[in-house]
């Protein structure tokens, strides 16, 4: 069985996934999601003739902090949800 690396960013993401409820969940990806749109459409309005000379280092920073900032936004909004809408108690099954 092969040594799993706990520092792992792919760990730490599947780590999330299964600790965090559906309101997070949906949350983080859509403001992932917004975040990535936002960043390429900042970006998209200069011309290729000008995005040379590391240009495209700088846009490519650009859309991954957009994409960064959405992610983290959208938890932030998911967390304010989670905080106002009262939790339903589980019911179980016997």
């Amino acid at each position: 069985m092969p040594r799993r690396d706990p520092g792992s960013v792919w760990n730490l993401l599947a780590d999330l996934w299964r600790e965090l409820s559906w309101i997070m969940r949906v949350s983080g990806c859509v403001g992932l999601l917004l975040g990535s749109a936002l960043g390429l459409w900042l970006t998209s309005h200069i011309p290729a003739s000008e995005a040379r000379y590391g240009l495209m280092a700088l846009l490519r920073w650009i859309n991954l902090g957009c994409a960064i900032l959405g992610a983290t936004l959208g938890l932030s909004l998911g967390a304010v949800v989670e905080w106002i809408v009262p939790k339903q108690p589980r019911r179980r099954n016997r």
